[in-house]
């Protein structure tokens, strides 16, 4: 009698099951690990701004108002403003340029200020010719005076008219002189009035000495 060898089942019904590994989790560090250091540099933090804010305690603290200084700018030669260097709420310097002026103006009364220099130079030696000539004349007449003075009585009717003469001429004389001399005082005030204008920069300093050697 044929047996049969008994058939190998291939369903896995019948094996125990396998052990299952236990899945790893990543867990961050514990937060009571990091409170101390948060703490140490809260402190940290702490002590610096105490450090740079504490008071100074030689400091002398007191309440105050400040105010600023306004100064008026103005120049000493008139004229058009050609342009305007610095706008407001600029730092400016002693000497800095802050405006300049149109100098068609400006060289125009140096002209005219040449003009009257020379005038007056040559009025200026024209009256002290005068003075001179005219101090002759009155030492002249002044003689004259003293000549017919001295003269006999038989001659003082002659001699009269010539005495009124002398001493018309030495008023005339002594009125010139007076003239020349006025305008000898008006030739130097127009020759301080053109290097009062070459201070301001509108002459150079050559023709300013020239001026002033006059």
């Amino acid at each position: 009698m044929a047996q049969t060898a008994p058939s190998v089942s291939s369903s896995n019904d019948d094996q125990p099951p396998l052990p299952q590994t236990p899945a790893l989790k990543w867990r961050s560090p514990t937060p009571r690990h990091l409170i101390p250091l948060l703490f140490l540099l809260l402190g940290l933090g702490a002590l610096a701004w105490y450090l740079l804010h504490r008071p100074n305690p030689n400091a002398l603290e007191l309440s105050g108002r400040i105010e600023g200084y306004e100064s008026d700018v103005g120049t000493k030669v008139a004229g058009r403003v050609d342009e305007v260097a610095v706008r407001e709420g600029d730092a400016v310097a002693v000497g800095d340029l802050l405006v300049r002026l149109d100098d068609d103006e400006l060289k125009a009364q140096l002209q005219g200020a040449q003009a009257r220099l020379d005038a007056a130079r040559q009025q200026e030696e024209n009256a002290r010719l005068q003075v001179a000539v005219l101090q002759n004349q009155i030492a002249e007449a002044q003689l004259r005076l003293q000549q017919s003075q001295g003269q006999t009585s038989g001659q003082v009717a002659q001699s009269e008219a010539q005495v009124a003469a002398a001493i018309a001429q030495l008023r005339q004389a002594e009125a010139l002189v007076v003239q020349a001399e006025a305008n000898l005082e008006l030739a130097r005030a127009d020759r301080d009035r053109f290097v009062r204008l070459a201070a301001q920069g509108a002459v150079s300093r050559q023709r300013a000495e020239q001026a002033i050697a006059t």
